[in-house]
């Protein structure tokens, strides 16, 4: 999966991993970083702060970011997927219930086209 903005100013890579499913004791994925790329913030971890944070820092203030995780995906423990075998929305570390009293989380996360599709 590649994820860029429309001034190209972040990238997400995940790996390959067959059917998009994290088996049981799945290792790490190293991946080589492009030193001769210059980024303006290295942010460690692509939870839900971490990619809020690099996604706000790319688009509102132009700077270059990488993002780093040790697991090939973002989002953290809230990442899910469709099940290619059932169709079925899947979790991949549990259910989550996501709240917020503030409207313009609510906004956010439901109006920015790089925060994903959301589902109620």
């Amino acid at each position: 999966m590649v994820i860029r903005n429309a001034g190209s100013n972040y990238y997400v890579e995940t790996s390959d991993l067959r059917d998009n499913i994290l088996s049981p004791g799945t290792g790490n994925v190293a991946f080589e970083i492009d030193q001769s790329k210059h980024y303006n913030l290295c942010a460690i971890g692509a939870g839900l702060t971490g990619t809020v944070f690099t996604e706000r820092a790319a688009n509102h203030i132009s700077y270059k970011v990488l993002l780093l995780d040790a697991r090939p995906h973002i989002g953290g423990n809230v990442y899910d997927f469709i099940d290619l075998q059932t169709g079925i929305r899947r979790n991949q570390y549990g259910a989550h219930l996501f709240h917020t009293d503030s409207d313009g989380v609510g906004r956010y996360v439901n109006n920015n086209p790089s925060a994903g599709e959301w589902k109620r």
